[in-house]
């Protein structure tokens, strides 16, 4: 595995940190939070689900952002931790090849890649829609890139020097992952184990 790399410009241009309830760019919202373990240890039902606070166009589908029907780049799929708390996660701005390894260049922080291999930049973000009364901890840069078959591993963690550990209702935080894949690889999945609600499953394609 390749030495964290330490990203200053870019980091500015890839990552950042807003008080305010944002969605990934011109993706959908997709609603997953009836498959979360949270309504096996509670009196509330399927039928008890608030969307006041979800964007309108959010689409319930206790199978999306699935292995079966990953969702896409762009989108955000809304998930229910188990102690109730809802989350918004998203994978989207998507580098890879000659484009990552110019913006690492222009940052001084390029190491070649292994032989057969490349650089895949991923930007990720978490979205606190119900933080409920304690602030929500962000595991939005926890991000698996596999193939369907085998995992790549992660060369690098990116984040601001503010970047915060919670988030309370309305945040949103982004995070920007780095990969080594094999340059012949053309489908990709960015996976996110929320545990409470399974996997969730974004293709790069």
């Amino acid at each position: 595995m390749k030495k964290l790399l330490l990203f200053g410009s870019f980091l500015l241009m890839m990552a950042a940190c807003s008080s305010e309830t944002g969605a990934s760019e011109d993706g959908s919202y997709i609603d997953v939070r009836e498959r979360s373990d949270y309504f096996m240890f509670s009196d509330e039902t399927f039928e008890d689900l608030d969307n006041d606070h979800l964007p309108d166009e959010v689409t319930v589908d206790e199978d999306g952002a699935s292995n079966g029907s990953p969702a896409k780049l762009g989108d955000t799929v809304i998930i229910k931790r188990y102690q109730g708390q809802e989350l918004g996660v998203s994978a989207y701005g998507l580098e890879r090849g000659n484009k990552a390894e110019e913006a690492m260049k222009d940052d001084d922080i390029y190491v070649e890649p292994d032989e057969g291999k490349e650089y895949l930049l991923i930007k990720t973000k978490s979205t606190a829609y119900d933080a409920g009364s304690e602030p929500l901890q962000d595991f939005g840069g926890i991000f698996n890139l596999t193939d369907g078959e085998k995992e790549f591993d992660v060369a690098g963690y990116i984040d601001l020097d503010d970047k915060v550990e919670t988030l309370r209702t309305g945040d949103s935080q982004e995070h920007v992952l780095v990969y080594e894949v094999d340059k012949d690889t053309s489908q990709l999945f960015a996976v996110y184990d929320s545990l409470d609600n399974g996997e969730v499953w974004f293709s790069l394609n």
